[in-house]
């Protein structure tokens, strides 16, 4: 069967089954309300740049995803039978509300390590977590982050006060220049 598939659904399509052989999909909003994918591993869902209609609720049936990317995403995505144990990365990118990416990270509190958010700054300022990941190794985003509640190993580093607010570094520091050696002719 096919492993990867690219699909641009019609706006007449609400609900897209897609056979368990397909292990990638790339797709877009369109009026889609609900996907049903038993053995899919990866998902990206992008805006659809000759409608920009997006859901307000997608609805994913998806138990062996393994990441999930979202780009413009306006409502909530929730998932059918609980979240996938497997799902280890999320990436979102220009979500409409912070209220749709924390509730994304709530429900995949158990599973995910890597979590990336791409946004415009102000989205970040209204943006809390009710609990950190506990198995989060790695957090990339363009603006402060803030867990109401709950440590995490990742989080330790920044000391037990609650609520915990992570704060991206702005330049990672650089090597230590090597000395210039010295000029003994002179």
């Amino acid at each position: 069967g096919v492993h990867d598939l690219v699909l641009y659904p019609r706006q007449t399509v609400s609900h897209l089954r897609v056979p368990p052989s397909v292990r990638r999909l790339v797709t877009t909003w369109a009026a889609l309300e609900e996907i049903t994918a038993p053995g899919l591993q990866s998902l990206r869902i992008a805006g659809d740049s000759q409608t920009e209609t997006t859901t307000c609720k997608l609805q994913l049936d998806t138990p062996q995803l393994d990441e999930l990317e979202v780009i413009r995403p306006m409502g909530k995505i929730i998932f059918a039978r609980g979240a996938p144990p497997l799902l280890h990365t999320l990436i979102v990118q220009d979500p409409f509300s912070p209220e749709g990416v924390s509730s994304l990270i709530e429900q995949c509190q158990r599973s995910l390590e890597t979590i990336t958010v791409c946004s415009k700054r102000e989205l970040f300022e209204r943006l809390v977590i009710e609990e950190c990941p506990a198995l989060l190794q790695r957090l990339q985003c363009d603006g402060p982050v803030k867990f109401r509640s709950g440590r995490c190993p990742f989080l330790d580093h920044l000391g037990l006060t609650a609520p915990t607010v992570y704060e991206p570094a702005s330049q990672p520091p650089l090597p230590p220049q090597p000395r210039p050696p010295l000029d003994n002719t002179a």
